[in-house]
């Protein structure tokens, strides 16, 4: 069933709808999903309360002018019942940006999806293979990226998130030239001492965070452009085997993140 209301608060299929005056809905309820579309014309924001008892995957639909951004949630993503409000806007270069934000403090158990579409005519020339989903680190004050992969197709990007937080699409391939080397980083196979980043603009700076989101080390470029990792944490221990991301950044602003791997 479909229905198109101007309403403020809208229940259905044990869901509550709080909606911005004037703001138009669909909500379609099928045997196995509950999705809330926002029609383009209505203020992008909606606050929606999901029982933990629905059985339904809840699809969230906003559609700001850079593009659709789809929210999909499991039914079982969340241990307790929850009240989320989304909020669409423009972020840089008027790419698509996303708010999720619980009423009380809860993150989900399971993973969530968001595809944010774009329009070409945004990327400014930007490479479409290189854009990906940001997360902002409220504590680092930075922005890195979402996930672990990311799904581009047909002018949609879209990511796998375990975390609510303020989500933007942009480049992966902010600094060109940008490079770590050797990678991967082989200590006993190879002896290698130490990972060098170059292509670093001034000012340049580079976090390397687990790909769980996990800081991991920070450092500061040199006036070459120019930095070393030797591949330990922020307390001097030897950092564990495994993928590790590198999220390079100058002073302008601009990003770029690299896929770097420790092999002891």
């Amino acid at each position: 069933m479909t229905t198109s209301v101007p309403a403020k608060v809208i229940y259905s299929n044990q869901v509550r709808l709080s909606l911005q005056p004037g703001s138009t809905v669909d909500v379609v309820a099928a045997s196995n999903a509950f999705s809330v579309s926002l029609s383009p014309s209505s203020p992008q924001n909606v606050q929606v309360t999901h029982p933990v008892s629905n059985p339904l995957t809840l699809n969230v639909v906003l559609k700001p002018a850079s593009g659709e951004i789809k929210t999909e949630i499991p039914p079982d993503a969340f241990s307790v019942d929850v009240a989320l409000e989304f909020i669409a806007s423009l972020g840089s270069q008027n790419l698509p940006q996303l708010e999720i934000s619980p009423q009380t403090p809860v993150q989900p158990v399971k993973d969530i999806s968001i595809s944010m579409e774009y329009r070409p005519e945004n990327l400014g020339g930007l490479d479409p293979n290189s854009l990906m989903i940001a997360r902002f680190d409220e504590f680092l004050r930075i922005w890195v990226p979402a996930s672990r992969n990311f799904e581009r197709s047909n002018g949609k990007v879209t990511a796998r998130i375990n975390r609510l937080s303020l989500f933007q699409l942009m480049s992966a391939g902010g600094l060109s030239g940008a490079q770590a080397f050797p990678n991967p980083f082989r200590s006993h196979t190879a002896g290698h001492t130490a990972m060098t980043f170059r292509g670093l603009k001034s000012g340049g700076t580079v976090r390397v965070f687990t790909l769980l989101g996990e800081l991991v080390r920070e450092l500061q470029g040199n006036a070459a452009g120019e930095t070393v990792w030797d591949a330990k944490n922020s307390s001097g221990e030897d950092v564990a085997s495994g993928g590790y991301l590198a999220l390079v950044q100058n002073d302008g602003g601009a990003e770029t993140t690299l896929t770097i791997a420790v092999e002891r």
